[in-house]
């Protein structure tokens, strides 16, 4: 059957919810305080934006009255912890689902933490919740489920099963061995780029010592020549 959460019961069961949230802030037991704090964490869920995006990713999730807010209420109006522990499991449950199809992933304190009194509970309370605690665990499942048994991906799975990719196949692998000798080609000339300047160098040292010894030699020649020209006679 299914229902919305921008149905108009849905939205009362926000405003009803809300409403025990405040007055368990206003309480004296600690316990009822911590858990209606712990949904306050993510208030912005029940924000008109946040509800549009909920609403157009909650495929699988709408499928069941048992994650219905209006449900959830309706079965836990007289015990207000109850109902407080049964909101934050379906909220962590549409935050689930949501980021899973989205690619997105919060890693917010504020959220961590709400996030980690779902999983507490968890550990305490797994029996009493199971039901719920068990469809969390497999919600990646069935969403993959759902993606993979899609109509038009067997459409594009038969399209390409039909199709013959051997041209193609030919032209990438003949495209791959071009790059490569070009690859090849640059990493040679590079190589060879690197030997000549070396060997430039090289030559310029060769120069500058060479150049070094000969004027070194013209020097000694002049001071020769000079010495014998002022040598006094004998």
């Amino acid at each position: 059957m299914g229902f919305s959460l921008q149905s108009n019961d849905f939205t009362s069961a926000i405003n009803r919810i809300q409403a025990v949230i405040s007055k368990a802030m206003e309480s004296s037991d600690p316990i009822l305080k911590d858990w209606a704090q712990n949904l306050l964490r993510v208030d912005f869920v029940f924000n008109n934006e946040s509800i549009e995006q909920l609403e157009n990713n909650l495929h699988e999730t709408k499928k069941w009255n048992l994650f219905n807010l209006v449900d959830a209420y309706a079965d836990n109006k007289n015990n207000d912890l109850e109902l407080l522990k049964v909101t934050t499991i379906i909220v962590f449950i549409y935050f689930q689902e949501a980021y899973f199809r989205l690619g997105e992933y919060s890693e917010n304190i504020v959220f961590n933490k709400f996030k980690d009194k779902v999983y507490d509970l968890k550990k305490e309370e797994y029996q009493k919740y199971k039901i719920y605690f068990d469809y969390l665990d497999e919600l990646p499942y069935r969403i993959c489920k759902e993606i993979y048994s899609d109509t038009r991906l067997n459409e594009i799975r038969i399209f390409l099963e039909e199709k013959d990719f051997s041209e193609f196949k030919s032209f990438v692998e003949t495209n791959t061995t071009t790059f490569e000798m070009i690859k090849k080609w640059e990493e040679t000339f590079e190589y060879k780029q690197k030997i000549v300047s070396e060997l430039e160098n090289k030559l310029e040292h060769s120069k500058q010592t060479y150049d070094f010894v000969l004027l070194n030699k013209g020097f000694k020649e002049g001071r020769v020549k000079l010495e014998v020209r002022h040598k006094p006679p004998n």
